[in-house]
């Protein structure tokens, strides 16, 4: 491996890190990734809801990875589709905290029904947004594959296949979650 591709690895590496460990502090006024994900698990209050939507989009990672390998146009495909759907929830959102007035007009389902969508979109857009930045990490690694070991290689394609599968996959699933609770908000009240 050359020194400039072992430095911007190593750059990459290091960034990665540090935003990891920024956006997972206790207390930060930016990134709220840490309260957004223990909402959602609040919200998934039994065990089959939490098997669903956390064990399946693993195992269909892994399924899916020692079927078909992910592949470079796949890479570029996901990323297309996820950025996509990142603008799309950002504007459902919009759409969604503008309509609130049933919420202070006195109905309390709407009000519960509406927190849980608006922390059902947060969660996905994280999702959406490591998705995008796994995918450009994969993306910028691929010039690597040259450079490394063949059994690192591979380790690192197994990893980052199963990675993209299974986000991928629990952004379907949270999609569907989200669509479930938008037809809900518009029939209450």
């Amino acid at each position: 491996m050359s020194e400039t591709h072992f430095c911007g690895a190593l750059i990459l590496a290091i960034t990665f890190l540090l935003i990891i460990r920024y956006s997972l502090r206790k207390k930060n006024s930016f990134l709220n990734i840490r309260e957004i994900v223990c909402d959602y698990w609040k919200m998934l209050s039994s065990l089959r809801h939490r098997v669903i939507f956390m064990a399946t989009p693993i195992s269909f990672g892994i399924g899916l990875t020692l079927i078909s390998p992910i592949r470079t146009s796949v890479l570029e495909t996901v990323c297309t589709a996820i950025s996509i759907l990142l603008g799309l929830l950002f504007a459902t959102l919009g759409a969604i905290a503008s309509g609130n007035e049933k919420k202070k007009k006195g109905y309390p389902a709407y009000g519960t029904v509406f927190n849980e969508t608006i922390n059902t979109i947060l969660y996905l857009s994280c999702l959406s947004i490591t998705d995008l930045v796994v995918l450009f990490m994969g993306l910028a690694l691929v010039p690597l594959y040259g450079a490394l070991q063949r059994n690192c290689i591979a380790i690192l394609h197994f990893i980052g296949s199963v990675t993209v599968y299974s986000l991928t996959f629990s952004i379907f699933l949270n999609c569907l979650i989200v669509i479930k609770r938008i037809a809900r908000l518009l029939t209450i009240g």
